[in-house]
């Protein structure tokens, strides 16, 4: 039995605004190598943002950003597992890196990598298309962070400083 307060989080989620900048990148990745982009792809690509809101989902739960306005906290753990630890801890740029990277990188790298099999591109292509990946997501990730204590609530669209106040 699913719970109907579930189902409403995940449907706002999926309804909500923003750039759906992962399947966006799939898609114009695959064109610019020259493909012409069928049905497949664009439900490869809309299977991606699901699973991007479904962290999002995940990621406003009490235990980490806990931010009840954006999408809710109902319930991509291994990167949550980890900033939950770095709580209250120094991190250096390693562990930062691996948090990231694990947390939001992965979602970022995949558009890349993805777009790279369905071309059916060699091993050595794959390889530089997945540290692109990593890098955008990366920067990404770091541009959030920056915005977290810069931005206000309307720019973000979600409570800004959570971070400062977490001592991450």
């Amino acid at each position: 039995h699913v719970s109907q307060d579930l189902v409403e989080a995940v449907l706002y989620s999926v309804a909500a605004g923003g750039k759906r900048i992962r399947p966006l990148l799939l898609l114009e990745i695959l064109q610019g190598f020259g493909l012409v982009l069928t049905e497949a792809h664009y439900q490869v690509a809309a299977s991606l943002e699901m699973i991007h809101t479904g962290s999002l989902v995940h990621d406003d739960l009490p235990a980490m950003d806990n931010d009840d306005y954006r999408r809710g906290s109902y319930g991509m753990v291994g990167g949550q597992m980890l900033d939950i630890k770095g709580e209250h801890v120094q991190l250096n740029l390693d562990q930062l890196a691996q948090i990231h990277a694990n947390k939001t990188g992965k979602l970022l790298t995949f558009p890349f990598v993805a777009a790279g099999i369905i071309a059916e591109l060699s091993e050595k292509a794959l390889a530089r298309l997945r540290q692109v990946g990593e890098l955008v997501g990366l920067a990404f990730q770091v541009r959030d962070d920056i915005l977290d204590v810069t931005a206000s609530f309307s720019e973000l669209g979600k409570t800004p400083q959570k971070d400062i106040e977490a001592d991450k």
